[in-house]
């Protein structure tokens, strides 16, 4: 599992493909220090957890995106998950995505093409 530092990493290295400013700074926003994080499982054994990285944080709406390479990763190990109270399930497999952008413009129901110059494939 990456660390912090190497999560802060590939989330710039996205960010610097965004053609718009207005995207860039909506996601600066609500980006947070990773925060280790602990996911509810539904598909495996009962009570079943992995362990991920909390990186944006939007109180507005109760949505995170986190990474985690376990479960839908680690083809999709980025997350759109609303929280529930101490608990962070995963959801179902349709909120999960290959890039940390792909989770952030279903969030914002934006069209990732949109915002994007030459960049990450399959947003």
């Amino acid at each position: 599992m990456p660390d912090p530092a190497h999560l802060k990493a590939i989330i710039e290295a996205e960010l610097q493909h965004l053609t718009h400013p207005q995207a860039t700074t909506a996601i600066r926003a609500h980006l947070v220090e990773p925060v280790s994080v602990t996911l509810d499982w539904d598909y495996g054994a009962p009570s079943q957890q992995f362990p991920g990285w909390l990186v944006f944080d939007d109180p507005t709406t109760d949505t995170e995106i986190v990474f985690c390479a376990d479960g839908f990763g680690p083809s999709h190990p980025w997350g759109l998950i609303l929280p529930e109270g101490d608990h962070r399930p995963m959801g179902m497999d349709s909120g999960w995505y290959r890039t940390f952008l792909g989770a952030w413009s279903d969030l914002t129901g934006l069209e990732p093409g949109s915002l994007i110059g030459h960049g990450p494939a399959d947003v």
